[in-house]
C-alpha cells in the first residue's frame, strides 16, 4: 500500500507522465470506491506542476481521460449485468410459476372425474373385461389369490401401515396350512382339466423380461428425487409423463399383450410336472425356490380361471375398475354426460375429454416467444458484460491498476442467477414443461458466449482515444516496462 512516505519520496525525485498518471489513478480509484486515497489536492497540483515537457503532459493528460473513459465502461458494465441479471430472475420466476401451474392441473386432471357418454362407458367395461379375460397368471400368482380369497386376513400389514401380499415362502415357513389348502384346490383344477396352463418358451420369458425392464425404467423416473436442488423445495407431486414416455408405455402394453398371446398360444401343457411340484411343496420334499421357479413358468388365462369357477377371479373380471388401464377413467371416477353436445363428441360418440390440455394453453403467461426473446435479450447482455470486462482487464493490465474489482463482483452474482436459472430449467424439463408447452427452454452457458468482434473493436477504439492507437495490442509490452520501472525504483 502506497504511503505518505513513498509520496515525499516520488515527489522528490520526479515522475514521467506515465507515472504520474497512474498514481492519481490509483488515488481516485481508492477514494470512488470509499476507502482514504493517499493524495492531497496539494499533492496532485505539485504533480502537475513538475511535468516539464509536452510528452509527459500528453501521457498524463491520457491517463486522466482513460479513467474518465473507464469509468463509463464500468457503468456501461454495470447496465450489461443488471440487465441480463434481472431478465434471467424473471425467466426464472415465470418457469416456476409455469412448472407449479402445471403440476397443479396435472394433479387435479388425476383426481377429476373422466367424463364419458353412456355408450363410451359400456364400450370402456366391455374392452376391460375383455383384457381382464386375455390376461396371464402364472401359478404362483394363482396360489396365492387362492390363499387371499380363503383366508383374506392373511395380508401382511407393515409397520408403515401398508399391506403386502406375502410370498410363497412367507407362506410355507409361516402359514403351511392355508397354503396347503389353497394348492389342494388347484390341484384338484388340474386333475379335472378345468384349467391347463402352459409352460411360455424361454425366448418369450426372455422378451417379457426385457420389455418389463423398459417400462420399470420409465416409471422408475417419475419417483421423486430428494437431490433435484431448488424447485423440490415447493414441489412434492412427483413429475408429469412426457407424451413420449405415455406413447412409449402404451407401445410396451400392447408389445406385451401381443407376445403373451404368441407365447401361450405357442406353450406347452405338462399337468403331471404341474401336480407333483405342487405335492411335493405341499410335503417339503422340494425346497421353495426351485418349486417358484417351475411355477413361475406356466400360465393360464384370467378366461380359464373365470371358466374353472373360482370366484376371486370372478369377482375381480366381473367388477369395472377406473383408471386401472390408464384410459379407463381417473381416480376421481367416472362422471356419465347427459344430453352432450354434438360438437363435444367425436365419431364414435365419445366425449372429447381435452379439457385439461385447453385449460393450460389457455391461462399460461410463459409463451414459446417470451422464453425466446428474453434469452436473446440475456445471452446479448451477457457478450457485452463480457466485453466490458475484458477491455477493462486489459486497460488494468496496461496501466498496472486493477480496475476488474467491480465487473468480478458483479459477475460472481451474475454466475449465481445464471446457476439458479439453470437448476429450474433442469426442473422444468424434469416435470415436463418443454414437452406440454411445445417450448424449447435452454440452460445459459456462460462459458459458451463470447463478445462480437465488432463491440471489442468498438471498445478498443474508443479507450484508444486515450491510450493511442495500438494499445491493445502492445499492452503486455507496456505491462513489462511498468514492471521494469517499478522495480528499479523500489
Amino acid at each position: 500500500m502506497t504511503t505518505k512516505e513513498d509520496i515525499r519520496r516520488l515527489l522528490s525525485k520526479g515522475l514521467t507522465g506515465k507515472e504520474a498518471g497512474r498514481l492519481v489513478l490509483q488515488d481516485n480509484w481508492l477514494v470512488d470506491h470509499g476507502r482514504d486515497g493517499f493524495l492531497t489536492q496539494k499533492d496532485v497540483n505539485t504533480i502537475k506542476s513538475r511535468l516539464k515537457t509536452t510528452y509527459d503532459i500528453q501521457e498524463y493528460n491520457s491517463y486522466i481521460q482513460t479513467y474518465r473513459l473507464l469509468d463509463y465502461t464500468l457503468k456501461e458494465a454495470r447496465i450489461a449485468e443488471l440487465q441480463a441479471t434481472n431478465m434471467i430472475r424473471t425467466l426464472t420466476m415465470y418457469l416456476l410459476l409455469a412448472v407449479m401451474k402445471l403440476m397443479d392441473q396435472n394433479h387435479d386432471a388425476i383426481l377429476r372425474p373422466t367424463i364419458m357418454t353412456e355408450k363410451q362407458y359400456q364400450d370402456v367395461k366391455t374392452e376391460q373385461r375383455a383384457r381382464f379375460m386375455d390376461s396371464l397368471y402364472d401359478l404362483t400368482e394363482i396360489i396365492l389369490w387362492r390363499v387371499g380369497e380363503k383366508d383374506p386376513k392373511y395380508l401382511k400389514e407393515e409397520e408403515d401401515g401398508y399391506i403386502t401380499e406375502p410370498d410363497l415362502e412367507y407362506l410355507v415357513e409361516e402359514e403351511p396350512d392355508k397354503l396347503r389348502e389353497a394348492i389342494l384346490d388347484i390341484i384338484q383344477l388340474l386333475k379335472t382339466d378345468k384349467i391347463q396352463p402352459v409352460s411360455l418358451a424361454e425366448k418369450y420369458v426372455k422378451k417379457l423380461k426385457d420389455l418389463g425392464t423398459e417400462r420399470q425404467a420409465i416409471m422408475d423416473s417419475l419417483d421423486y428425487e430428494e437431490d433435484q436442488a431448488g424447485l423440490d423445495q415447493i414441489l412434492t407431486k412427483g413429475r408429469v409423463l412426457t407424451d413420449t414416455e405415455m406413447e412409449d408405455l402404451d407401445k410396451l402394453d400392447k408389445e406385451e399383450a401381443r407376445l403373451k398371446l404368441e407365447a401361450y398360444k405357442a406353450g406347452k401343457r405338462d399337468q403331471e410336472k404341474l401336480i407333483s411340484t405342487l405335492q411335493e411343496l405341499i410335503d417339503g420334499s422340494v425346497k421353495t425356490e426351485q418349486a417358484e421357479a417351475i411355477l413361475k413358468t406356466f400360465y393360464t388365462t384370467g378366461e380359464e380361471l373365470y371358466k374353472a369357477g373360482l370366484p376371486e377371479h370372478i369377482s375381480w373380471i366381473d367388477t369395472f375398475k377406473t383408471s386401472f388401464f390408464g384410459g379407463d377413467g381417473t381416480l376421481g371416477g367416472i362422471a356419465i354426460i347427459q344430453n352432450p353436445k354434438s360438437h363435444d363428441l367425436d365419431d364414435r360418440g365419445y366425449y372429447k375429454d381435452d379439457q385439461a390440455r385447453a385449460r393450460y394453453f389457455k391461462n399460461q403467461t410463459l409463451t414459446a416467444e417470451a422464453v425466446a426473446t428474453g434469452y436473446s435479450f440475456i445471452v446479448e447482455n451477457i457478450k457485452l458484460f463480457l466485453a466490458f470486462h475484458s477491455m477493462i482487464e486489459a486497460v488494468s493490465e496496461v496501466i498496472g491498476i486493477d480496475f476488474t474489482e467491480d465487473t468480478r463482483i458483479w459477475m460472481e452474482g451474475l454466475f449465481s442467477a445464471v446457476d439458479y436459472y439453470n437448476s429450474v430449467v433442469q426442473q422444468s424439463r424434469y416435470y415436463s414443461l418443454p414437452q406440454k408447452t411445445g417450448q424449447d427452454i435452454k440452460t445459459i452457458d456462460i462459458s459458451r458466449y463470447k463478445p462480437s468482434a465488432k463491440t471489442i473493436k468498438y471498445l478498443r477504439e474508443r479507450m484508444a482515444i486515450s491510450l493511442g492507437d495500438g494499445w491493445y495490442e502492445a499492452k503486455d509490452a507496456l505491462k513489462a516496462d511498468l514492471e521494469e520501472k517499478e522495480a528499479m525504483d523500489g
